[in-house]
């Protein structure tokens, strides 16, 4: 008589039939998992922090460099958050970049979390990722002291803007040219510093060079080192800050401050105040304590916030040695500009990625932008594709390029060299936030299925993951509601299995890249998934999810759980409301309650009738699983409680079942099973 064996639990293949799936794979896997080839269920989500705000898209961790403290970035938009290739820097907290499709923005942890006194939300303070050049040049004009008759050199000038960061921009225009004779030296004016090149730029001084031919006869801009007067000695200040700071009331169109550490009547028109990266020239003075500022209220600024003043700003700088009437020597000049090329980031880039070279890379229309190598500031490489880019992937310096036609491979290994391959298949991504970049490869949802390419050898290395896992109708089926691919699925990368959520949902599925399998998962508890975030760190899967608060939550390990709840503590956390409100949930297998699985074989087809009665799994002492026995597509015994290794009946004892070609068996619960599960028509033929 036919006895069954299961050596091994495995996920589905839906392309395949149920009567022709190979041994061990099953026609359901929901929630399990499947790691040891032993059916166990996945944990449930640990609650991790509740957030402000609402209807939240996008969540992001960063740390402090020395202390370690968290900040979750949170935005109601989706956008592109990448950490810069100068992340840590001993004197420096964790910056980061982002893009919104409007201005490319960067921050740090400390403007971001006001000094970590925020443990998550929107950035608090930012800059505008570019730098600008000066936009006027400077007016070079000599001054005679005691002029020799003598041509000692031809020179002009030009200067760049230089913020707290260090960030340089590209050199105003040139200045008129002078020459200039010995006993005389040059008065340099003309330096802006208007509202519209200052705001939330934090420039804070500028950089002057003076052209100088050398050996070679190749002309080079170097810098007049010793017009510096920085901490560091390497730029100008542009402002004598005062130590004073003040609070910031905002009413209308206005900017409004009002002083605290120092008074008002300090102040005058054409001064300038400073709040947060953001200059503002004073205009109009309205009564002894109120200074009117030229530039319109931002969201960068807010009620409350402090900002310094400076009341003797310089308008000249001298090209003049302090021992001597005379420009200073060429022999004294420093460097060589760097920065002639560095064009700030165009205002509506797309999809910053960050490259093993220390390039970043971003996308507009038909254009991917590159950096300079470790300057994310500028980008001043860009490569032209033949349509509009939906989002790219990267593994190394290698760039993979989605398009509204077909993939395409950007080598980056030298911005200055891009080389550009299209991978010959008409493949093109449903949705941006799919696109995930492993070691070695990208994957992104197509119509066709989970696309996977080798970044290796792109053209060898193009494949379709799900091929042998779906059928076109399936895939198409499974993505569908009422029209084509109208579900909107994020994915992520984490634990060598590719995530996909439907937006919105606490449905997903999995694709096992290792076992090449599917997987179908439901969260508990009513959680609509939003985004994902993977800590390489912790090792840790975190969701940004809404949760209905009309919901109970088990939580592990509740009592240092930043949540929302009732007073009462002795039961489950009820909290406070019934509004959905967003949380960052922690999904990394470790929570104490387990979400429950189903796991159902394969269909066994048997030409002739047999009558299988028996069965025996193998669980550890004390747990229990429900198991249940179809036979020609009905259940045959009811549902049974297995609560041990011990051989089970299908229905009462001494009970015979009747018999059918086709028999199925689905093992449901929270407890982890080993295999093999065997099935028999008799005791004695079980225990064979």
């Amino acid at each position: 008589m036919p006895k069954i064996v299961i050596p091994a639990f495995k996920g589905t293949l839906p392309a395949i039939s149920p009567k022709n799936l190979p041994e061990g794979y099953g026609q359901t896997a929901d929630n399990v998992d499947l790691n040891a080839d032993t059916l166990a269920p996945f944990a449930d989500y640990d609650s991790t922090l509740a957030l402000t705000g609402t209807d939240l898209r996008k969540a992001y961790k960063i740390k402090e460099h020395s202390v370690g403290d968290s900040f979750w970035i949170t935005s109601t938009t989706f956008i592109d958050i990448c950490l810069s290739p100068s992340t840590w820097l001993s004197t420096e907290y964790a910056r980061f970049y982002w893009t919104d499709g409007v201005v490319p923005k960067k921050s740090n942890f400390d403007m971001a979390s006001v000094s970590g006194a925020n443990t998550n939300g929107s950035v608090d303070e930012s800059y505008f990722a570019g730098v600008p050049a000066p936009p006027s040049a400077l007016t070079a004009t000599v001054v005679d002291v005691a002029a020799d008759g003598v041509i000692h050199a031809s020179v002009n000038y030009v200067y760049t803007y230089v913020t707290a960061w260090g960030e340089e921009s590209m050199p105003s225009a040139p200045s008129n040219t002078v020459d200039v004779e010995g006993g005389e030296y040059v008065q340099l004016s003309g330096f802006t510093f208007n509202v519209a090149a200052l705001t939330r730029r934090g420039i804070v001084g500028v950089r002057v060079y003076r052209v100088n031919t050398g050996a070679t006869g190749n002309a080079e801009y170097q810098i007049i080192s010793d017009l510096n007067d920085s901490t560091d000695g390497t730029y100008k200040k542009a402002m004598g800050w005062n130590d004073g700071t003040g609070t910031i009331s905002v009413t209308g169109t206005a900017i409004e401050g009002v002083g605290t550490n120092f008074s008002p009547d300090q102040l005058a028109v054409n001064n300038w105040m400073l709040c947060k990266g953001q200059w503002f020239k004073i205009a109009t003075l309205t009564d002894d304590d109120t200074a009117v500022a030229t530039a319109a209220a931002s969201p960068n600024i807010s009620a409350g916030a402090t900002f310094q003043y400076d009341t003797q700003p310089w308008t000249t700088i001298n090209d003049k040695q302090a021992a001597a009437n005379e420009i200073y020597d060429d022999a004294d000049l420093g460097d060589i500009i760097e920065s002639e090329e560095w064009d700030e980031p165009e205002d509506d880039l797309q999809g910053f990625i960050l490259l093993a070279n220390s390039c970043m890379a971003a996308f507009k229309h038909n254009e991917v932008w590159i950096s300079e190598p470790g300057y994310p500031f500028t980008f001043p490489y860009k490569v032209p594709l033949m349509s509009d880019v939906v989002g790219l992937g990267y593994s190394g310096t290698t760039i993979i390029a989605f398009t509204k036609t077909r993939p395409c491979v950007i080598e980056a290994y030298d911005p200055n060299n891009l080389s550009v391959t299209y991978i010959p298949e008409d493949q093109v991504p449903l949705w941006r936030r799919t696109i995930t970049s492993g070691n070695g490869f990208v994957l992104a949802v197509t119509p066709d299925g989970v696309i996977s390419i080798n970044t290796s050898n792109p053209m060898a290395g193009f494949s379709n993951i799900t091929e042998k896992i779906f059928t076109k109708k399936q895939w198409q089926a499974l993505l569908t509601t009422t029209t084509a691919y109208d579900k909107e699925l994020i994915a992520c990368l984490y634990d060598n299995k590719y995530y996909v959520f439907f937006l919105g949902t606490e449905n997903g599925f999995l694709i096992d890249l290792v076992t090449m399998d599917y997987r179908t998962f439901s969260l508990s508890d009513t959680v609509d998934v939003y985004d994902t975030f993977v800590d390489a760190e912790t090792d840790s899967l975190y969701l940004l999810a809404d949760v209905d608060m009309s919901s109970y939550l088990t939580l592990s390990g509740a009592s240092s759980v930043h949540l929302l709840l009732t007073a009462d503590t002795d039961g489950p956390a009820l909290l406070v409301d019934d509004n959905t409100l967003p949380y960052i949930i922690k999904w990394d297998g470790h929570a104490t309650d387990k979400l429950t699985y189903t796991w159902k074989s394969r269909k066994y087809y048997y030409p002739k009738k047999v009558k299988f009665n028996v069965g025996m799994i193998s669980l550890t002492t004390g747990d229990s699983v429900t198991v249940k026995v179809y036979a020609d597509g009905t259940q045959v015994g009811g549902d049974l409680t297995v609560s041990s290794s011990a051989p089970f009946r299908f229905g009462a004892s001494g009970t015979v079942n009747r018999p059918a070609n086709v028999w199925e068996f689905l093992i449901t619960g929270t407890k982890e099973v080993q295999p093999p599960a065997v099935f028999a028509t008799t005791m004695d033929e079980l225990m064979s």
